[in-house]
């Protein structure tokens, strides 16, 4: 369940939630206030690959983001660090684990 005044992202899952905040003019404390602060949440992409004919997963990088756009962020980041060099080389990219879609955990499977 998303905490209470967060934003929902396209995924479903929060993309703010709202914190209680103290604001301050010259040093000295005026009034408080809610205030949105972005949620985030670790990422761990798994690269899938065909060795010896059986699909093998190996994880490759566990990173912080804000949840929303998982896949393009996935995707950029293996082709940045140069494991990709065209998405031509992707077959298929999705979530791993009960709960597809919600988890922390992508697959990104190559072609043969």
């Amino acid at each position: 369940m998303p905490p209470p005044g967060s934003k929902p992202s396209l995924t479903g899952r929060p993309e703010a939630s709202q914190a209680a905040i103290q604001r301050f003019e010259s040093g000295r404390p005026t009034t408080e206030s809610d205030d949105a602060v972005a949620v985030e949440e670790p990422l761990e992409i798994r690269l899938g690959r065909v060795e010896n004919g059986k699909l093998r997963h190996q994880p490759i990088s566990i990173t912080m983001r804000t949840p929303g756009d998982d896949f393009e962020l996935a995707a950029g980041f293996l082709f940045t660090e140069g494991i990709l060099q065209s998405s031509a080389q992707v077959r298929e990219i999705q979530h791993c684990g009960k709960g597809k879609g919600t988890t922390n955990t992508l697959r990104v499977d190559l072609v043969a």
